[in-house]
C-alpha cells in the first residue's frame, strides 16, 4: 500500500512538473511569435508548434506569422 501512494504522488509530481514544463515552453513560442527575432525561422516554428502540438496547452497559433523567416 506504501509503495502505491509512493508511486502515486511521484505520478502526480512528474505531472505537476511536465505541465510547468509545457506552460514555459508555450510562453516562449508565444514570445518569439509576437517579437519575431530575425534568427528565428520557419523551421524553429516548425518544431516548437510539434512539440506544443501533442499537449492539451497548445493554443493553436498561426502556422505562419507575419515577418517569418524561411529557413535556407
Amino acid at each position: 500500500m506504501s509503495q502505491n501512494i509512493t508511486a502515486n504522488s511521484d505520478i502526480r509530481r512528474l505531472m505537476d512538473n511536465q505541465e510547468k514544463l509545457v506552460t514555459a515552453v508555450h510562453t516562449l513560442f508565444e514570445l518569439l511569435e509576437h517579437y519575431a527575432p530575425q534568427w528565428y525561422t520557419q523551421k524553429h516554428h516548425d518544431i516548437a508548434a510539434d512539440a506544443l502540438a501533442s499537449t492539451k496547452k497548445r493554443r493553436s497559433p498561426s502556422s505562419v506569422r507575419h515577418g517569418l523567416k524561411h529557413a535556407v
